[in-house]
């Protein structure tokens, strides 16, 4: 059972697809469903739910800006995995993603994109982590209810009675990568490498899953010295 996790959806399109993902919610046990400005009406989509209606009636509904507001872990989806020229979407697999929402005793939610162009580099960004699902084909595209059902199955295969940690405030992630970015100005850092090396620290910190105490330890080395730096100009 997955009940600290939650799936919430962009810009849903196919009442059919939303029904589908209900059921899985509750064949699953996940904790709710979120719709990020649905285009159809809850109604329409209860025909597909089966017993999953009682989800599907729940359903929340959110901006994106709140589900990243309210959630301390947010996992992003993708059928385009990145590389060296876009780590934002640089991905983990489905297995990795049930280790590490074992290792956190916070919220956690699966992020899906829109039926049809799925999630734009920007929503990745903000995500803490990116996966995808390698189908051993160049098509990798799925429906974002056969998506959700192999990554909930595999999550729920991989994840492990591990010992929890709470998870670290996006607001102290995101100080740690601005200053890192601030370190790399002040000492020099080539200009067109920065935003790759802020891209590729919250992978690192995303996966790693730090404690507060290592994150404050490694920000308090980046803050002492910027200062440093900051004298000798």
């Amino acid at each position: 059972m997955l009940r600290k996790l939650s799936l919430a959806v962009v810009e849903p399109t196919y009442p059919v697809n939303i029904g589908h993902l209900a059921r899985l919610a509750k064949n699953f046990g996940l904790h709710s469903l979120i719709l990020i400005e649905p285009s159809f009406k809850i109604e329409e989509a209860l025909p597909y739910a089966s017993h999953g209606a009682d989800i599907l009636r729940n359903a929340k509904a959110m901006s994106l800006k709140e589900v990243f507001e309210r959630f301390e872990l947010v996992i992003g989806t993708t059928s385009i995995p990145g590389g060296s020229r876009n780590i934002k979407r640089d991905v983990i697999s489905p297995e990795d993603a049930g280790k590490r929402i074992s290792e956190t005793s916070g919220s956690v939610c699966i992020l899906l994109g829109r039926e049809t162009t799925g999630l734009t580099n920007k929503e990745l960004e903000l995500c803490d982590l990116v996966i995808s699902i390698p189908t051993g084909t160049t098509y990798r595209t799925l429906n974002i209810s056969h998506a959700a059902a192999i990554i909930l199955y595999i999550i729920y295969k991989s994840s492990s009675r591990k010992v929890k940690k709470a998870e670290v405030p996006r607001t102290m992630k995101a100080l740690l990568l601005d200053s890192a970015v601030e370190l790399a100005e002040l000492s020099g850092f080539p200009k067109y490498k920065v935003g790759m090396l802020r891209d590729s620290l919250k992978m690192l910190v995303g996966r790693g899953n730090p404690t507060h105490r290592e994150l404050s330890l490694i920000l308090g080395l980046l803050r002492k010295a910027i200062l440093a730096l900051k004298r000798r100009g």
